[in-house]
């Protein structure tokens, strides 16, 4: 059986409501566990949802995270995670890019998806959006292999399949590694390996308007479901 964490819960949101949510959208749970508070005896807003093998639980990350949770009142979204401390399962490391353009329709397991068919390491997809749970226009996608992502970068730079307009894409360094890049004097794409933004076609404050810096490839809100 593969767990994952359900997160952000209200106090009258049992077993019998979560089994209920995930069954709506079409998703078979093992069992649910809502973790109570130690001291209280109350909820502690989360709980622990069992699936029965991980390709089950993968798919319910990708195809629910941000969607509005059936039958909450005030309205909740799904936000789900591996229960392994904000790590995939295996470990392995994880390399990001970021894809602008993306139009209103396009979700999580859309943009997983569309990098999946391409490239098998692709662990991720993202959108990010606003407290209302529309796309603020962009997001990111996570791969296994390091030569992948590279390779995304490229052949997928004005790709058109994914919504109704062509993608932009561009390196996503969490910030945490960069400020690390600068003390070390060079950073893991830094100069020393040469790598370069001059070849991608960014109007001006494309991506900074949404407080993401493509020269240094930081941003500056975060995204702890993605360790950021």
């Amino acid at each position: 059986h593969a767990p994952c964490l359900c997160a952000q819960l209200d106090p009258y949101m049992d077993e019998t409501f979560v089994l209920n949510a995930f069954a709506s959208q079409g998703e078979s749970v093992v069992t649910v566990k809502i973790i109570r508070n130690k001291h209280t005896g109350g909820p502690a807003g989360y709980c622990f949802v069992e699936f029965s093998d991980q390709s089950s639980a993968e798919r319910c990350l990708h195809r629910l995270n941000g969607k509005a949770l059936p039958g909450s009142n005030p309205q909740r979204r799904f936000k789900l995670n591996y229960a392994t401390h904000n790590k995939q399962p295996d470990g392995r490391p994880e390399f990001s890019i970021f894809v602008g353009d993306l139009s209103a329709e396009v979700e999580n397991h859309h943009l997983y998806n569309f990098f999946l068919q391409k490239y098998p390491s692709c662990m991720s997809g993202k959108v990010i959006t606003d407290l209302s749970g529309i796309s603020r226009g962009y997001g990111f996608v996570r791969f296994g292999e390091e030569t992948e992502q590279r390779r995304a970068l490229v052949e997928m730079q004005g790709a058109s399949g994914l919504g109704n307009r062509p993608i932009k894409l561009s390196l996503a360094t969490p910030k945490r590694r960069f400020l690390a890049s600068i003390n070390d004097g060079a950073g893991e794409y830094g100069q020393s390996q040469g790598y370069s933004y001059g070849q991608y076609y960014q109007p001006p404050n494309y991506y900074t308007q949404w407080g993401y810096d493509q020269y240094t490839g930081s941003y500056s809100y975060s995204m702890p479901q993605y360790g950021y």
